[in-house]
């Protein structure tokens, strides 16, 4: 079995497209499937550039209210 971080980690690294991984890390912290630390945590040992998108992804999710988040 997996979690959601290592799974979007692994389809971010397969070659899903920034925009979306920023929005799946959004959508898994906001409904409670996935903490920012465990986002980050499976995201940055394994590939420098995925740990900034999801620190990026983040970092924009505090600024926007859930329903602009959820488009």
């Amino acid at each position: 079995m997996t979690t959601v971080p290592r799974t979007i980690a692994d389809v971010a690294l397969n070659g899903l497209s920034d925009e979306l991984v920023e929005q799946a890390a959004r959508a898994a912290v906001l409904r409670g499937l996935a903490t920012p630390e465990g986002l980050v945590a499976a995201a940055a040992p394994r590939s420098a550039r995925l740990g900034q998108v999801i620190r990026r992804s983040l970092a924009r999710a505090d600024q926007r209210p859930f329903a602009e988040v959820r488009r």
